[in-house]
């Protein structure tokens, strides 16, 4: 079991339809694929969690780091896992839901382990959608 987490620059502000359109293609096709993972948009940045499969995974994020809907993509995390958080879910959109927040609480968790850029950048990301 693998997970991979990025964090980018969305281009896709003032597209209210786009977050949710991207959440559903991604839940068949992650289906298809046995990849989970949970979506997160504060409207200018995108925090994406895939698990499952390294292969995959790795497969799931080529096709992401061609999207041209974001762009400025910083890996976060990109390990072998125990067990999967989102495994629930082909593909979960964090909202203000329970399990939005839950989410948000565990991404913002794994920005303390190391401090890589990339983890730097999520913590403010977060940070600064929550203090909004």
């Amino acid at each position: 079991m693998h997970r991979l987490i990025y964090v980018s620059r969305s281009l896709i502000a003032g597209l209210p339809d786009a977050v949710a359109e991207i959440v559903e293609r991604s839940a068949v096709r992650n289906a298809t694929a046995g990849v989970t993972g949970m979506l997160w948009h504060d409207g200018g940045h995108f925090i994406q969690a895939l698990e499952g499969d390294v292969d995959a995974v790795a497969a799931t994020f080529g096709r992401i780091m061609d999207d041209p809907r974001h762009t400025a993509i910083d890996i976060v995390a990109n390990r072998a896992i125990a067990r999967p958080m989102f495994g629930a879910w082909s593909m979960i959109q964090a909202d203000e839901s329970k399990v939005g927040t839950e989410s948000a609480v565990f991404l913002y968790g794994l920005t303390h382990d190391q401090d890589t850029p990339g983890k730097r950048r999520m913590r403010e990301v977060l940070r600064e959608a929550f203090e909004a």
